[in-house]
């Protein structure tokens, strides 16, 4: 396994929007108390490089299970943007023929003032492009990315060797997967080696809410 990477994805704690199940993607929230409390039962293993969102939910959740670490950030890591639909939820949304209209054709409607879920794919694989660059000039082994749902999900659904879609992956606030990556992958191959949970933490209260 020397010529592997070990890359585990973590989703952020809870905001205080996750906790009533609004949408929160480009609105740049911080964690809740409860999302605090819960990273407080989260250990992890160490890890040679961190990567995260810039966002203020990343950011903390890095301190919390990170706190001797710098984490970089990946501008291209940042949440999916729901446009007029930050802040609001299902209940809230579910009469709107427009949003309706995009829970059954996500990939082919696009939030107003929002961004489409195509433009959200290939922004987060040029952001892990630019990991790979960087675990593939030097010598890491085991690195740790903090980033959101939406994210975690492209991710997973991009590299995985699992035909599974996007709204397949369930990653609970603070939780994730680990991959193991082929850093001199040289025949082009799509799929990382292996695909494994990160048995890291229990679901908590609005792990369900995969995007975000």
């Amino acid at each position: 396994m020397a010529n592997c990477v070990a890359i585990a994805l973590f989703r952020h704690g809870l905001t205080k929007w996750n906790e009533k199940k609004a949408y929160i993607g480009s609105t740049d929230l911080p964690l809740s108390k409860q999302g605090k409390d819960d990273l407080n039962l989260v250990t992890t293993e160490e890890h040679q490089l961190i990567f995260s969102s810039p966002m203020k939910r990343c950011i903390q959740t890095v301190d919390r299970l990170f706190p001797n670490e710098t984490a970089i950030p990946i501008q291209e890591f940042r949440e999916i943007d729901f446009g007029d639909w930050e802040g609001k939820t299902y209940n809230e949304l579910k009469k709107v023929q427009l949003y309706r209209n995009w829970l059954d054709n996500p990939f082919d409607v696009t939030p107003p003032h929002g961004e489409s879920l195509n433009d959200f794919k290939l922004r987060v694989e040029q952001g892990f492009e630019k990991v790979k660059d960087v675990i593939n000039k030097d010598a890491y082994s085991k690195i740790a990315i903090v980033t959101h749902g939406g994210v975690i999900r492209q991710l997973l659904s991009t590299l995985s060797r699992q035909p599974e879609s996007f709204f397949h992956w369930q990653v609970p606030h603070g939780g994730g997967y680990q991959l193991t990556w082929k850093k001199d992958n040289k025949k082009g191959e799509k799929g990382c080696m292996s695909l494994q949970e990160v048995p890291i933490m229990e679901k908590l209260a609005g792990s369900k809410n995969i995007i975000n």
